[in-house]
């Protein structure tokens, strides 16, 4: 939870949702009548009810007007607006001192605002650098180097039509390999190897995903909420999936240079200063140590 808020923090700054959260002693000093309150208040808002059975909808609406009582009028929702993450000339780190045998290292930026038409490359890129135990991150890191006792890698693409797409890459290590492994991840970032190889086993993984991975039945109203949420009327993997067959490791090079190769990382450590090379490290990018 640590290295997330510390990551958080450094993408978002005070607009960072760990800095949303009541602490401690507001917690304590909470009463059953206020969280009683916030229930009510909860409830009073302006809600969606998904539903997939054998019932109409106006039999439904019934059963919820008995059971799930609402007041008349209903709140609109607080008005949602998608967080930035700060865009830095170059890469930079964040430093948390905390005294301990591993070092925990965070890798982030954002990749631009959700693009439906790109994602199928992002996708593509995602299943050949992150794609678990497979992926370029794992078998690098990990498996060739030894630097790491965990490393992964994701591309998370934005939820909503405003909001950014998020690269995300962790490394745990000892504290004394800190600086190779992230020397070594920032190469993948910044130079990946292109292996044809790599290539045909990470396309052929995310075509039998596609294939096989379909809503069940109590999934589908979710899936088609998300749809709307994004702008879509239809099932969207209709129209990636022939995208994928026909990609081409060119698909992939060119996402890649265009996407993630030129941007600044943000990296962020929590680890013991007296274990790690932070004067190293400033090569690499500016070393702010956040109390």
């Amino acid at each position: 939870i640590l290295g997330h808020a510390l990551a958080h923090h450094h993408r978002y700054g005070y607009r960072s949702n760990y800095r949303a959260r009541p602490t401690n002693a507001e917690l304590n000093a909470t009463t059953v009548e206020q969280l009683t309150k916030s229930l009510s208040r909860l409830l009073a808002t302006e809600q969606a009810v998904l539903y997939i059975g054998p019932r109409g909808a106006e039999e439904v609406a019934t059963v919820l007007a008995e059971h799930f009582p609402m007041p008349e009028e209903l709140t609109p929702p607080t008005t949602f607006e998608p967080l930035r993450s700060i865009a830095p000339e170059r890469t930079q780190i964040h430093f948390y001192e905390k005294e301990m045998a591993q070092a925990q290292v965070r890798l982030e930026f954002a990749v631009g605002e959700r693009n439906e038409t790109g994602l199928p490359a992002a996708q593509l890129y995602n299943e050949y650098f992150a794609g678990g135990m497979a992926g370029l991150v794992f078998q690098e890191l990990r498996e060739a180097r030894a630097l790491a006792y965990s490393a992964w890698g994701h591309y998370f693409p934005a939820n909503r039509p405003d909001e950014e797409n998020i690269l995300v890459g962790f490394i745990g290590c000892q504290a004394d390999k800190t600086q190779e492994a992230v020397e070594a991840f920032l190469g993948l970032l910044e130079d990946m190897p292109l292996n044809d190889d790599r290539w045909d086993s990470a396309q052929n993984a995310l075509e039998s995903a596609y294939r096989t991975n379909h809503a069940r039945f109590r999934q589908i109203p979710g899936a088609v909420y998300d749809w709307t949420q994004l702008g879509l009327n239809e099932d969207p993997r209709r129209k990636r999936f022939p995208v994928i067959e026909a990609a081409t490791i060119e698909t992939l090079k060119t996402f890649y240079e265009k996407e993630i190769k030129p941007r600044p990382k943000l990296i962020s450590i929590v680890g013991d200063s007296s274990k790690i090379d932070l004067e190293a490290l400033g090569k690499i990018g500016p070393v702010t140590k956040v109390t």
